[in-house]
């Protein structure tokens, strides 16, 4: 499944070296992600401001705060988890950390999205608590570069730390946001032969189905609803809201 890891990354690099090749930017930019964290996990980016910190997946922001602050915002109503806006920091000098608008190839153009590839560190910066809510931070994030001590330290820790079923999940939803159906429904397949669990059995057809209807083949895509469903009637209460969602 590396394949479908190297596939990406690679693409992002080659976009990013288009991209900064026709505009040429030497000033920084700003741009941003909306994301909820437990407050375990807040307390712990709190206790580690001015470190570094990785983003195990492949990093969605955007060069617009409001759509970062929507997503943010969308967890408010829950008083177990703390919103958060990353304010990032780009220097387009350092070449370390690849990034690339996919604003031309997403389906979601309106985010004027931003795509980091896996694994990207930042410092953290600032932390400023919100006037409007005490449960609305923004954080500032740094790039770092190849020589940062701390960075070599965890790029080690790192390498070994690209498996698990949700990460793969991840990757799958992006190839679909990314267009790349072909991609996402091989890996989803993929998955289907790795797994026995049956609540990863569920979720892995669901999505087929999803990317089956985004591409418009309705037929394909109901037998892989049916199939997540009849999996998920097996194992869930019949008033369970994960069944909700199936219908």
């Amino acid at each position: 499944m590396g394949f479908f890891i190297r596939a990406l990354h690679e693409q992002i690099v080659e976009l990013h070296s288009e991209q900064y090749n026709k505009c040429h930017q030497s000033k920084h930019w700003i741009v941003y992600r909306g994301q909820s964290l437990s407050q375990t996990d807040f307390d712990q980016l709190q206790n580690t401001q001015g470190g570094l910190i990785s983003f195990n997946n492949f990093l969605s922001t955007s060069k617009d705060i409001k759509v970062a602050e929507s997503f943010a915002r969308s967890a408010l109503a829950n008083h177990t988890l703390v919103s958060i806006v990353f304010v990032i920091k780009i220097d387009p000098a350092i070449k370390s950390a690849p990034y690339a608008s996919i604003r031309d190839v997403s389906h979601y153009d309106a985010e004027d999205e931003i795509l980091f590839s896996m694994h990207t560190v930042f410092r953290i910066g600032n932390m400023t608590e919100s006037n409007e809510n005490s449960r609305l931070w923004h954080v500032d994030l740094f790039q770092t570069t190849d020589n940062d001590a701390q960075l070599s330290a965890l790029t080690e820790r790192m390498r070994t730390d690209i498996r698990g079923s949700t990460g793969w999940d991840r990757l799958g939803k992006l190839l679909m946001k990314l267009g790349q159906f072909d991609k996402a429904e091989e890996l989803y397949e993929a998955l289907l032969g790795e797994t026995s669990n049956n609540r990863e059995r569920a979720q892995v057809y669901h999505q087929l189905g999803w990317s089956n209807k985004n591409q418009k083949k309705y037929d394909q895509a109901i037998v892989f609803f049916e199939k997540s469903l009849e999996i998920k009637q097996q194992i869930y209460p019949s008033n369970d809201y994960v069944l909700a969602t199936s219908f």
